[in-house]
């Protein structure tokens, strides 16, 4: 769903280009309608090829069955396809095979012109507003007119009928156009909301790290078969030593500083982790490492980079405690263990790391 896309930590979101994120979006919106529009699309056509008469080339069990399973096939493949490109091309393959097993079935005793016009023209609007680019639309209601419309003289020698035709077909096929780009803008313009309120909801205003529910929500699929052989991990909890001097000593500002500097050096350090600030002046780390060594060395460096840090007010520390991820142990125990072990560094001295038993 888009919330999948929306609730990826800042900086994971931040990767993507506007354009993927817009895409990975409409992809998701659109795929439960765009799957059941085909499922129902299919069902009539099943319907409509068991009330009327059928041309003899398909006027059969198995020729019939052999259209609605290729169909089916086609709506499956759009469904469960990851990307944007697949989704967007198992859509044209869709349309065009619909439109072309229309046509097959109006080429017996229902080739009648109002027959084409109408489907034509159903399939036109219907498709409109489910497509996610003006090329993807243009290519697949030019396809359904193609197919569906019956002209099939050159127009110096079109009946009236025929121009009739044209005119209406070609005037539904403008108005789709019309359709999809009302559709299009509207969709932009949800997007752009659900990506505000998704930052409201899952980033920290102030260091632009993810936040606590972010983190919440993001832990259990990064935890998910850990640790296993040649991959270590570990909950990191760091709180800025002395932090209520340096608000009550230099001001708030200066504290919000010494925040955001910490924040960029956890993000430049665990682009690679899941990152967020816990709340006050505490964060958290969901670390990975080839070994506990490796992740020894990740606090270590931590703790480091934050003692060279040189702000306006002077040096900053913080206290790390860590706790190991053991086989089946929970979110919440890890969080407690990291807890107690930031505790007991900062009992030791502070500007410390400790490891919980």
């Amino acid at each position: 769903m888009p919330d999948r896309i929306l609730a990826l930590p800042p900086n994971q979101r931040a990767a993507l280009t506007d354009l993927e994120r817009f895409q990975s979006y409409t992809t998701e919106s659109l795929r439960p309608h765009v799957v059941a529009m085909m499922i129902l699309s299919i069902i009539g056509l099943g319907i409509f090829a068991t009330v009327f008469p059928q041309p003899p080339a398909i006027d059969g069990m198995v020729p019939r069955m052999g259209i609605l399973s290729t169909l089916s096939l086609i709506a499956w493949f759009c469904s469960r396809t990851p990307t944007y490109r697949g989704f967007v091309l198992w859509k044209v393959v869709y349309v065009t095979s619909y439109s072309l097993a229309l046509r097959g079935y109006l080429s017996g005793e229902l080739a009648h012109e109002l027959w084409n016009l109408a489907l034509c023209c159903t399939v036109m609007v219907v498709i409109a507003p489910l497509m996610q680019t003006r090329l993807e639309c243009a290519f697949n209601m030019a396809a359904a007119w193609v197919i569906l419309t019956p002209i099939d003289r050159v127009p110096e020698s079109m009946t009236g009928n025929e121009a009739g035709i044209l005119v209406i077909s070609g005037s539904v096929m403008v108005c789709g156009i019309l359709s999809f780009r009302a559709s299009a803008a509207q969709r932009a313009q949800t997007f752009r909301r659900a990506e505000q309120l998704a930052n409201f909801a899952y980033a920290d205003p102030l260091t632009l790290l993810p936040n606590r529910r972010s983190f919440l929500t993001h832990a259990p699929e990064f935890l998910r078969g850990l640790p296993r052989p040649g991959l270590a991990a570990a909950v990191m909890m760091l709180d800025v030593d002395d932090f209520k001097r340096v608000n009550d000593t230099f001001g708030h500002d200066a504290g919000d500083q010494a925040l955001c500097a910490i924040a960029n050096v956890l993000a430049d350090l665990g682009k690679d982790q899941l990152v967020a600030r816990w709340g006050g002046e505490e964060f958290v780390v969901l670390a990975r490492a080839d070994s506990a060594a490796g992740l020894n060395w990740f606090a270590e460096q931590v703790r480091r980079s934050v003692n060279t840090l040189r702000l306006p007010h002077g040096a900053l520390s913080v206290s790390i405690g860590m706790a190991d991820v053991a086989p089946g142990e929970s979110l919440s125990d890890l969080l407690i263990r990291a807890d107690k072990a930031l505790y007991a560094a900062k009992h030791q001295g502070k500007n410390r790391v400790a490891r919980a038993a």
